[in-house]
């Protein structure tokens, strides 16, 4: 009758929160949500190699008509990382100034091309342009970009980010040690459902442990032999083991 009484409190307790974190949603649902784009370099060659050998010299030509010294192709990646979707042409409630994102190529003598090899977007870059322009841009929609240019080193994309109503630009370059992880059924959740969902179950998985614990040392103590106790513990163990296994899902 004890522990009856003690798991009815625990139940309790357990309903309480959940019906505190489901109150709490539409406040953390319609909070001021964030935006930011993410430009990452994932490739650099460089397709030249001038000879530095004395009484010998050398002399590219791209598309037949411009010299060039130091040829690179370098491909971009530019993803919209935040919450919000970007606006662009067509929308009067755009959040962007002007009709298009104004891209900088820096660390380039000359930019000899800019064009759009990948894109789960509209966007498009004109041709002899720099400014990508695109009517939304939702998160998670990424465009990837192949620059060839020539210059000393690899050219880097710069966005201002005044551009972009309260946005933030993080620049990152890609490197071999990173892992393409498969996509899981839970990345394809709204940030805000994913954040609620993971705090439910952390709340309720603590609140049962605790009943377990309770619960499993009264049983254990009470047990009158080793088989029973053995019992317990597996039990124990395995009870724990599929209690977290929603929240090893989400991580």
């Amino acid at each position: 009758m004890e522990i009856n009484k003690k798991l009815q409190s625990a139940l309790g307790a357990i309903a309480t929160i959940i019906l505190i974190v489901l109150a709490a949603l539409p406040i953390y649902t319609n909070r001021k949500k964030t935006t930011s784009l993410e430009v990452k370099k994932i490739n650099e060659v460089e397709l030249t190699r001038p000879l530095n050998i004395t009484r010998l010299s050398s002399i590219y030509m791209y598309d037949d008509s411009i010299p060039v010294k130091h040829l690179w192709q370098t491909y971009f990646v530019i993803k919209n990382t935040g919450e919000t979707t970007i606006y662009g042409e067509g929308f009067e409630d755009k959040n962007i100034c002007g009709d298009a994102l104004n891209l900088k190529v820096e660390n380039c003598t000359k930019l000899l091309s800019l064009q759009i090899t990948e894109s789960t977007s509209d966007a498009f870059v004109a041709e002899n342009s720099t400014s990508l322009r695109f009517t939304q841009w939702r998160p998670k929609e990424y465009v990837e970009l192949m620059i060839v240019s020539d210059g000393s080193i690899g050219p880097e994309i710069i966005i201002n980010d005044r551009e972009i109503k309260d946005a933030t630009i993080e620049y990152e370059t890609y490197s071999p040690e990173e892992q393409i992880v498969k996509k899981r059924f839970v990345d394809t959740f709204p940030q805000a459902l994913y954040n609620v969902l993971w705090w439910i179950i952390m709340v309720v998985d603590l609140a049962i442990l605790a009943i377990l614990i309770i619960a499993g040392i009264k049983q254990y103590v009470q047990a009158n032999d080793l088989t029973t106790k053995i019992t317990t513990i597996i039990v124990w163990v395995v009870v724990l083991f599929l209690m977290f296994a929603p929240l090893l899902w989400m991580l």
